[in-house]
């Protein structure tokens, strides 16, 4: 409805509004982030899957090679769908291991990712690491160069202001 609703609004300066669904790396919720904004004259899909290995082992019960796939595969599958711009991120990058980000983020730009959106999902960087996280992105990522990087930055912890 809001794709609808937004009714695709062209400002006078020829901006269009992004209409985005988020959805976990399955495809049931791809399906329905796809369904919710299809109707979108600029539609995108941000999937996102747990990188962290406290998440990877606990909450997903999966390897990083698993994880990786299922990263691969899930933005793929979005952009088979018809979705031309199609977001990632790597949940609780913040507390990941920067390889392993190369790695994945790396296969989902070749799968299709045209942004990489780097999450510190807890709130467990301090705002200089997290600065050092996205330049290290940026320099060690292959094909970082041809996607939008973005960030989502919390404060569970209340770090983002230090002295």
């Amino acid at each position: 409805m809001i794709a609808k609703e937004v009714e695709n609004h062209v400002d006078d300066d020829g901006y269009v509004p992004v209409i985005c669904g988020l959805s976990r790396c399955n495809k049931g919720d791809i399906d329905a982030a796809w369904e919710g904004v299809r109707y979108a004259l600029r539609p995108r899909i941000h999937t996102f899957i747990a990188t962290s290995e406290i998440h990877m082992r606990h909450k997903l019960r999966k390897t990083p090679e698993e994880v990786i796939q299922i990263a691969s595969e899930m933005v793929a599958y979005a952009r088979s769908l018809g979705c031309e711009d199609v977001e990632f991120s790597p949940e609780d990058a913040g507390r990941s291991d920067t390889e392993f980000l190369y790695r994945i983020l790396t296969e989902v730009i070749k799968a299709g990712a045209t942004m990489l959106n780097t999450p510190d999902t807890v709130g467990y960087t301090l705002p200089s690491e997290f600065g050092s996280l996205i330049a290290k992105i940026k320099a060690n990522t292959l094909g970082a160069e041809n996607v939008i990087i973005s960030t989502h930055c919390q404060n569970d912890l209340g770090r983002s202001i230090y002295p």
